[in-house]
């Protein structure tokens, strides 16, 4: 949450169309995460449930977004490309830590409510006062839900290597050695 910033108020209004790649990518594996919890949730398969959500965490939201959108929060700049992009990727972790939270409160209540009632709120919103009576978050049949954005993992002997794949090209994003 520190990556905020101190100033941060989530807007009411976004350009989604307009966010980066990486923006989108996480977006799109968030929606995933919420579809497939609540189909497991619906089927009683709490294993299954908390395994889509720990992968989305862990795996999505810690390994690869944050750490791909550093030098984007890090706004050294001052020119409105770099401020654009800034924001964008704020009100992305925002989405990702409010709907993330709400996503993982049944499993764990307590920690949940304690992050949840961290996380900045808009002045001028109606926010619930505690997560326990926020709406439960559900997939979008259509926004983020992209055939284009795929991802997956090449592995050799040495090194594993996180790929984007997009209209037929590739984009290595990461190499982590073992």
């Amino acid at each position: 949450m520190i990556n905020l910033g101190k100033g941060f108020s989530p807007s009411k209004n976004l350009q989604f169309l307009s966010f980066p790649f990486s923006c989108k990518w996480i977006l799109s594996r968030l929606n995933t995460a919420i579809m497939k919890t609540n189909n497991c949730l619906s089927a009683y398969d709490l294993s299954g449930a908390t395994t889509a959500i720990q992968s989305w965490w862990y795996y999505d939201l810690c390994d690869v977004f944050i750490e791909v959108s550093k030098p984007a929060l890090a706004g050294n700049t001052s020119e409105e490309a770099s401020l654009n992009l800034q924001r964008a990727t704020q009100e992305t972790l925002w989405i990702c830590l409010d709907n993330g939270l709400r996503l993982l409160h049944p499993i764990m209540p307590f920690v949940t409510e304690e992050l949840w009632q961290r996380l900045p709120r808009s002045p001028d919103s109606s926010a619930k006062p505690s997560i326990m009576v926020a709406e439960y978050p559900s997939h979008c049949q259509v926004m983020f839900r992209n055939s284009w954005i795929h991802c997956f993992y090449f592995t050799t002997a040495k090194s594993q290597y996180f790929y984007l794949y997009r209209n037929g090209n590739f984009w290595k994003l990461k190499q982590k050695c073992k």
